[in-house]
């Protein structure tokens, strides 16, 4: 159990921030900046913090049992919990199990009798994922939020899914989809509408969660009063990744953290959602290839944190990474960076002197309340069959260099949704989630789309963008468009082993061989 102190969201140096959803004033307390007795991994605390030790992640029936203790051997007996509906799910419109988006969320009568408890997975060799406790868990789950987030982003990278799909080839990615039910999105992502969209939607999530457990969520659906800078900093979501970011990421949490000193570098709040999701400038994530701001420019630094603080904290091989938009709802981590990325939009509204009862800003938030329930597969794809559409990377095992000793290390770094996963990768580049022959076939001698510059050009290591981008060395390429951005874009990245696994296979030829 866990008896330490709770404390209050932090809004760094506001004393209260009202959020307003759908004319409900949900008034938030908030304390200065300072140590953080709650927070898992924090000095001579670690027993006490209400993290739990659960089963391993390949290990059937995930959810199913919750250890207690951060250290413990062995997770205790099960805990039975009754199926809840959070007094809404069954009955709000008729028992078609849609949220009337213009009311607030129910509060959850699991809410009074849950411990809050943080459930750890165990991946291996010490490494661990950190979820929601296990009644918010069932709540996302019992509501489609899981998927129905998943789709909100994959409709909106429909086009960007099949930019690389060769005359007479198939989108795979397209296909999938569309045999889950799902159909694309008007305004794609980066496009001019969808950083303002992206900002809502999450402040959505945010407030619902917030709704449903208004005992428990402001101790664990909440920001960061500082960002997390190394390993042992207080505030790191997941305590043994040692926190790694690059100079230009650094300028641009300052200038999020004081956005009201820059409101001439944005346009528009779409104009700084669409700088947060993708950046712009040769720092860029995805800069200006898909309409949005994108392009060089002197007057703010790259941006694109929101894929930087995922990759920051994504943990390869657990069950929900935060590189995989159909799975991150349930980590812990996804809603500590997501509060912080509102808490920050937050400042830039009161900083332009927007009002929380702005009638056409409550629609918005009712728009994309509606337009992510209406993505739930439990209504486009009737059948329940959850398999669907989704990417199948076979079972016939390949031998092989690239089999054997590059496509595991893209495997663990490249994949989920958010990046370059088989299910709406990023630039159409899917580098998981296939055959290795046919990951193979799609980079080797294939033309980078960012630069003029083949993704693997055999024989020739520094001259192959794939290998550029993992070593982080952009020396005299022409990065005017964007994308001149280490991959993965934050953490670690690959290790010194890796990377020269990656080189000596390219300087032997790239064969399949």
């Amino acid at each position: 159990m866990n008896n330490t102190k709770q404390r209050p969201p932090a809004c760094a140096n506001q004393a209260t921030t009202a959020l307003l959803f759908a004319g409900l004033l949900l008034a938030t307390a908030c304390q200065e900046d300072g140590p953080d007795p709650w927070q898992p991994g924090q000095a001579g605390n670690d027993a006490a913090v209400g993290m739990t030790t659960t089963l391993d992640a390949a290990a059937p029936g995930l959810d199913a049992t919750i250890g207690n203790g951060l250290d413990s051997a062995a997770p205790d007996a099960a805990v039975a919990h009754p199926t809840h509906d959070g007094g809404h799910m069954a009955s709000e419109d008729g028992g078609s199990g849609r949220h009337d988006c213009r009311q607030p969320y129910p509060k959850d009568p699991r809410d009074d009798t849950m411990s809050g408890e943080l459930v750890r997975i165990n991946v291996s060799n010490g490494q661990y994922e950190v979820q929601l406790p296990k009644e918010m868990l069932d709540w996302l789950d019992e509501h489609g939020w899981v998927q129905q987030h998943g789709n909100w982003h994959a409709v909106r990278r429909w086009d960007q899914g099949c930019i690389r799909i060769f005359p007479g080839q198939v989108c795979q990615s397209r296909e999938q989809m569309e045999a889950r039910g799902l159909r694309r999105a008007p305004v794609q992502e980066g496009e001019p509408g969808d950083g303002y969209a992206f900002l809502v939607m999450h402040r959505h999530m945010i407030q619902g969660l917030r709704q449903a457990f208004p005992k428990h969520a402001p101790q664990i659906i909440r920001g960061f009063s500082e960002m997390p800078t190394s390993k042992s900093h207080p505030e790191n979501p997941v305590p043994w990744i040692d926190v790694r970011w690059s100079s230009d990421q650094l300028s641009s949490i300052e200038w999020m953290e004081n956005v009201g000193q820059h409101l001439s570098a944005f346009t528009s709040e779409d104009d700084y959602g669409n700088w947060v999701q993708f950046g712009a400038g040769p720092g860029g994530f995805i800069g200006g290839l898909f309409g949005g701001s994108g392009g060089s420019t002197a007057d703010r630094p790259g941006g694109g944190l929101h894929t930087g603080l995922h990759a920051q904290w994504s943990v390869a091989g657990s069950p929900s990474p935060l590189l995989d938009n159909n799975t991150n709802v349930r980590n812990y981590a996804f809603w500590r960076l997501h509060v912080w990325l509102d808490d920050m939009w937050e400042r830039y509204r009161q900083a332009a002197q927007r009002s929380n009862q702005d009638p056409a800003y409550l629609q918005a938030l009712v728009d994309q309340c509606e337009e992510m329930h209406a993505l739930d597969e439990r209504k486009l794809n009737p059948a329940g069959d959850a398999g669907v559409g989704r990417p199948d990377a076979g079972s016939v095992t390949e031998n092989g260099v690239f089999a054997t000793q590059v496509a595991p290390i893209l495997n663990a770094y490249c994949g989920g949704s958010v990046c370059h996963g088989a299910d709406s990768p990023t630039l159409g580049l899917a580098l998981t989630g296939a055959a290795p022959s046919l990951v193979r076939q799609s980079l080797v001698d294939q033309q980078a789309t960012e630069v003029s510059m083949a993704l693997i050009k055999p024989g020739a290591p520094e001259q192959s963008w794939l290998f550029r981008k993992i070593s982080d060395n952009f020396s005299g390429v022409d990065c005017s468009r964007g994308g001149c951005t280490k991959m993965p874009p934050a953490g670690a990245g690959v290790t010194a082993q890796e990377l020269e696994r990656i080189r000596a296979w390219i300087a032997a030829g790239a064969s399949g061989d």
